[in-house]
């Protein structure tokens, strides 16, 4: 074991050679305890903000460059359904849909590359794809809340084989935290 010094003090840790990615040398990666503290007891931290800073650093880098990327939500792994990614589509108030009533095929037109995209992702890495429509707290329709398990997707017709569920604001989140605590 090696020391680590943090400015959260020192605590031992492993080191091991990482097994080169495409004929790139070897990277020495340190292994940390997770650590004591309760909001870190599973090696990970509770959300505190978002990182919109991410997406407007590249906004400014590309500078008016068309992007040939597409941004998601969560990715995590889950120990039996192994790689799950998570989309989530906000129903505006203004819209005449809401979250159970709104699809992405509705707006495929508008919108199908992101989604053709999310889908090819989740081909190459065998991971299962979902669409969580939703709306901000504090609206009419706060309340409501859709999960969309794609299970076919065509990038002409838009999504064609799906398990659809909807939620109350409450239920999506006992469903969701019992599946994150799953993945720890």
């Amino acid at each position: 074991m090696l020391p680590y010094r943090s400015i959260w003090g020192s605590r031992p840790c492993r080191a091991y050679l990482n097994q080169p990615l495409f004929g790139r040398k070897p990277l020495l990666v340190f292994q940390i305890p997770r650590c004591k503290n309760r909001s870190m007891a599973h090696g990970s931290k509770p959300l505190s903000h978002d990182d919109e800073s991410g997406f407007s650093f590249v906004r400014e880098i590309l500078a008016g460059d068309p992007t040939y990327a597409i941004n998601f939500d969560r990715l995590q792994k889950h120990p039996q359904l192994g790689y799950l990614i998570f989309e989530f589509l906000l129903t505006d108030e203004s819209q005449y849909v809401n979250p159970n009533s709104s699809h992405p095929n509705k707006y495929w037109h508008k919108n199908s590359r992101k989604f053709v995209a999310l889908w090819q992702a989740c081909r190459d890495l065998e991971a299962t794809l979902f669409l969580v429509n939703y709306a901000k707290l504090g609206t009419k329709h706060q309340d409501k809340v859709t999960a969309i398990k794609v299970l076919e997707l065509d990038p002409l017709k838009g999504i064609v084989k799906e398990q659809k569920r909807d939620f109350s604001r409450l239920e999506f989140g006992e469903w969701f935290r019992k599946l994150n605590l799953e993945c720890k």
